[in-house]
């Protein structure tokens, strides 16, 4: 799955836009920040899979990395990835992530370029299971990863991934999730709209030979 974008309610949009223009460097950024309550949101980028050291060295002259026991980054054995994790001023958790399945390593100095993809968004929901259902059978996602309680599960591949959670379930590295109304487009088979049951968010879906 390929995540174009996501739109995030916010109510300090402007503060948002310049915290990921200028101390990032993102100026190409797949967020955009409309006025709103805080999602309190989780989102996830890729970076090149050997380059996880420059990576969070780069991030951390940037801005504060979130730590847990004493430790400010974090592998996964059953995801094969190593990640490290920030607040931006609105509360909202970003990370990124090398995901050492993927054929995307680069000798390039690490630069704002180097967040190769939107790669992770997050979805508070009631049911997850019903939310799983949904995008597995109205987008043909497959189910990446499931545990815990309460319940996380992870729909779609290591290029997009919705994390669909329980709304009683906090971030693993801080913030309760809130369901507030994300819009989110990403590339498929065929253009439509559709809105996740028993949520606020919106999935637009725009056939994979263009982006808007």
């Amino acid at each position: 799955m390929r995540l174009i974008e996501v739109r995030l309610p916010t109510p300090r949009p402007d503060e948002l836009r310049a915290f990921y223009v200028e101390p990032l460097g993102l100026h190409h950024l797949p967020l955009v920040f409309e006025r709103g309550e805080s999602a309190t949101a989780h989102f996830a980028f890729n970076i090149p899979e050997n380059q996880f050291a420059e990576g969070k060295a780069w991030l951390a002259e940037r801005v504060d990395l979130v730590t847990r026991d004493g430790r400010d980054e974090f592998h996964s054995e059953s995801w094969n990835a190593d990640c490290v994790y920030f607040h931006d001023p609105d509360g909202n958790v970003g990370e990124l992530i090398a995901r050492h399945n993927l054929i995307n390593a680069s000798d390039v100095p690490f630069g704002p370029d180097s967040l190769l993809e939107l790669s992770e968004v997050g979805l508070p929901v009631p049911d997850v299971r019903r939310a799983v259902d949904f995008l597995e059978s109205e987008l043909g996602l497959a189910l990446y990863k499931s545990d815990g309680e309460p319940p996380f599960s992870a729909v779609g591949d290591e290029h997009g991934l919705f994390i669909v959670v329980s709304e009683e379930r906090p971030w693993s590295h801080g913030g309760l999730p809130r369901i507030a109304p994300l819009r989110v487009k990403l590339a498929g088979d065929r253009g439509r709209k559709l809105r996740l049951p028993k949520t606020p968010y919106t999935l637009t879906v725009v056939p994979s030979d263009r982006d808007a």
